[in-house]
């Protein structure tokens, strides 16, 4: 009786240990994961910023350049506002289908890349 209880006993030590691992491994997985998606925003965010401000500096000039060959300096400005404009019509009228579907398939990609 008394080697059963002890065995006993064991197993359930072994099984807490075994818990206690696993938490700990899910743990790590997740902050794994958790930095990972991080990262990738991040790298994101700075190579957006630095894209930007060369579409920026591009668009001015090709403005400029536009306006000397129509000869009126502000008509390269116009066209190109004019061509932003429809631009963000055209992404306001497709955020729903479009860009929120390829940011979900793009998060959801980075969550379950292990699997």
């Amino acid at each position: 009786m008394e080697n059963s209880a002890q065995i006993f006993d064991e197993l359930i030590e072994k099984i807490k240990k075994y818990i206690s691992s696993k938490a700990s491994l899910l743990k790590i997985e997740f902050a794994d994961l958790v930095s990972k998606l991080i990262s990738r925003c991040v790298i994101w965010l700075i190579v957006s910023f630095f894209l930007c401000f060369s579409i920026l500096f591009s668009c001015i000039g090709l403005a400029m350049i536009i306006g000397q060959i129509l000869g009126e300096p502000f008509m390269g400005f116009l066209i190109l506002g004019l061509l932003f404009w429809l631009t963000g019509i055209l992404i306001w009228k497709f955020r729903r289908e479009k860009i929120r579907k390829h940011i979900l398939n793009q998060l959801l990609g980075q969550l379950f890349k292990n699997e």
